[in-house]
């Protein structure tokens, strides 16, 4: 049997804890948890299964060859290593590759025989069927397989999977290295390795919750976050179709060795030149990236493979539209003089055209203020672009009515009565005047008392009072998917600005806020959606490095933009440091900006361009990211479009940490509407 995983960075076997020692102690005995041990050949564990011979060795397990010694029948026993025994994600990890294969049972899956922790070896161990025999990959490197062989492969593992489909569960890490040839026979190939399968019963969870799961050479895009980053049989489709083109080959297929060049790599179906005639329809139809214009099921796959006459036209495809990617009109802003480029309809909203192109659309009627700030201290906290749409103009109130035309025939006696309803109106009206004129001089002498008094707290040390308040909106936690950054804070007048699904924790920042600094602050909460929660993570993860955080900075009057509308800013403050800079839409698809940036003299960098909703979309909010490091991370200029914000977050933070750059961040939002 053949494990998926590399060696361990230190390239060989860890070395045996030594036995803890125990003091006596008058208290009652505790649990000892077994200490992790290495394994060596002729150990019998729990009593029954003898090691013989060491397999294969990974990042996470050691595979043995082993025997029952009760009944002689060979085995293959999956041992977690010693350094990852007492790790429960890995220890969950084994768990569920046991629960997962006690469920499926198919000739073409490897049998489970048990789970168990031996003492004897304090270590997660599985205890599975030995298939004799080598694996595809070795067989691959052997060069093509005859067209006869690929077609009984196909068929036997698309059973396999069929059976595992229809319990609930998707492998999701289908490589040649995870198929086993019994016998060297394609007729007798096993699958192995249910270890990071997921169930698809509902309300059964990813046991990497959200980390990538699977090799790229073989992921389908939505393992990489395209399409909302559904996982279900069809994605086990693409992969297999993968295995199948690298047998045909004689070679693995070349999808990118990294997250950059594998989401450009799935952006289209593969090159299945090399591929026989007779399977090259069905792979391709295999290979769609987007899965609705895959085959429905294994079974389809098998049906297909026998009646080539089941294959749809790509004529007959769904559009292509996947809401997590932006499309651009145009991969780099176009050369002077060039015509304008068309831009291409999307789901979610599409075209980020070369603004000095493109004819811009008439702009629509100005929106008066910010439209960003709400006075918590007047209206308490409102969500801009909903709740507080009509207060920042996005809605237009109705046109009043006419006035009802005037009764011409009135008599002189109504004529009398109206004239002294009128003077007693009058009357009543200068005494309000009056007594409004009072209250305002008693509320600006109030006002100018107040304004006196924060003035003269803010002379005592002000600088100490804005990093105070600096420091503590650091630590408020909000809770999950928000993020508060300090807009502004003088002359008593404090500005916070709130990313955040729902407006309800802002609420009580307001209060926390005044209760420690004697000051109501200014909330302006952005709501975003889901998808969009990644990136206030790494905005978070980000709060406690040290340096000067640019300025990112919106050209528009409004934050509330119309489609076709086009969107100018600049980012302020770089000191010769570089910038990344990102649009992430409501979907949480994610556009690299960097074609559209350019710098000036001084270096500020300036941007422009135009966006487009989809005709009929609803309105979505949208957001700008720019990440400031001391050198440029060539890996970050260059992800492509068609990436979501879940999986370009732990990229960047990747790179960063490989590159040793420490990086400050800015965050900015509008609202796009049609």
């Amino acid at each position: 049997m053949a494990d998926e995983n590399s060696i361990p960075p230190n390239g060989g076997e860890p070395s045996a804890n030594p036995a803890a020692s125990v003091t006596p102690t008058s208290k009652p005995p505790v649990t000892q948890t077994p200490v992790a041990t290495t394994v060596t050949s002729g150990m019998v564990i729990a009593g029954t299964y003898e090691i013989e011979q060491l397999i294969n060795r990974g990042g996470m397990g050691e595979v043995y060859r082993g025997r029952n010694i009760h009944t002689g029948d060979p085995v293959a026993m999956k041992i977690v290593l010693p350094a990852l025994a007492h790790d429960p994600m890995i220890e969950a990890l084994f768990q569920k590759e046991a629960k997962v294969l006690g469920r499926l049972a198919h000739d073409a899956i490897v049998r489970y025989h048990t789970y168990m922790n031996p003492p004897e070896i304090g270590r997660p161990s599985l205890i599975m069927e030995f298939v004799e025999g080598k694996s595809l990959s070795d067989r691959i490197k052997e060069g093509p397989m005859p067209e006869a062989e690929v077609r009984i492969l196909l068929a036997r593992l698309a059973s396999g999977l069929s059976r595992a489909h229809g319990a609930g569960v998707v492998h999701r890490d289908l490589s040649p290295d995870n198929v086993i040839l019994e016998g060297e026979r394609v007729e007798h190939a096993k699958l192995i390795d249910f270890g990071i399968a997921k169930s698809s019963m509902k309300g059964d969870r990813t046991l990497l919750q959200g980390q990538f799961a699977g090799k790229f050479s073989f992921v389908a895009p939505e393992q990489l976050g395209a399409y909302d980053g559904g996982i279900d049989g069809r994605t086990d489709i693409y992969s297999l179709a993968l295995l199948m083109v690298a047998a045909c080959q004689g070679k693995t297929v070349s999808m990118g060795g990294n997250m950059v060049e594998a989401v450009r790599s799935r952006s289209k179906v593969p090159d299945v030149s090399g591929v026989y005639d007779g399977l090259r329809p069905l792979l391709a139809h295999m290979l769609q990236p987007n899965p609705v214009n895959r085959p429905a099921s294994m079974d389809a796959v098998i049906a297909m493979l026998e009646d080539p006459s089941l294959i749809p036209d790509p004529l007959s495809y769904a559009e292509d539209h996947d809401p997590d990617r932006t499309i651009i009109a145009s991969t780099l802003p176009a050369a002077k003089g060039s015509a304008p480029q068309p831009a291409v309809t999307s789901a979610q909203f599409v075209g980020i055209p070369d603004p000095k192109t493109t004819t811009q659309p008439a702009a629509g009627p100005a929106k008066s203020g910010k439209g960003g700030m709400i006075a918590a201290a007047l209206v308490g906290v409102l969500a801009i672009g909903g709740g507080g749409a009509w207060l920042a103009g996005v809605f237009d109130p109705a046109p009043a009515p006419a006035p009802a035309v005037p009764d011409q025939q009135a008599v002189d006696t109504k004529a009398a009565e109206d004239a002294a309803r009128a003077a007693e109106e009058a009357a009543k009206a200068e005494a309000d005047r009056l007594a409004a004129e009072k209250q305002a001089a008693a509320d600006a002498e109030k006002a100018e008392a107040e304004a006196a008094a924060r003035a003269a707290q803010e002379s005592a040390n002000p600088l100490d009072e804005l990093g105070r308040q600096i420091a503590w909106v650091k630590t408020f936690n909000a809770g999950e998917c928000s993020h508060i950054s300090l807009v502004s804070s003088s002359n008593g007048q404090v500005e916070l600005e709130g990313f955040g699904t729902q407006v309800e924790p802002f609420s009580a920042l307001v209060s926390a806020f005044k209760t420690e600094f004697g000051v109501e602050p200014n909330v302006g909460v952005r709501l975003i959606n889901d998808t969009q929660c990644p990136v206030l993570d790494f905005m978070n993860s980000l709060r406690e490095n040290r340096g000067i955080a640019p300025s990112l900075i919106l050209e528009n009057q409004t934050d509330v933009l119309k489609s076709g509308e086009t969107v100018s800013g600049r980012v302020e403050g770089l000191a010769g440091r570089a910038v990344s800079l990102f649009l992430v839409n409501g979907a949480g698809g994610a556009t690299n900006l960097k074609p559209w940036l350019s710098r000036s003299s001084d270096g500020t960098l300036g941007f422009s361009f135009t966006v487009n909703l989809a005709a009929g979309a609803e309105p979505t909010p949208q957001m700008i990211l720019a990440v400031v490091t001391e050198r440029p991370v060539e890996k970050l200029d260059a992800v492509p479009n068609g990436v979501t914000a879940r999986a370009l977050v732990p990229f960047m933070t990747s790179e960063l940490d490989r590159e040793r750059q420490t990086a400050i961040g800015a965050l900015r939002f509008f609202r796009l509407e049609n």
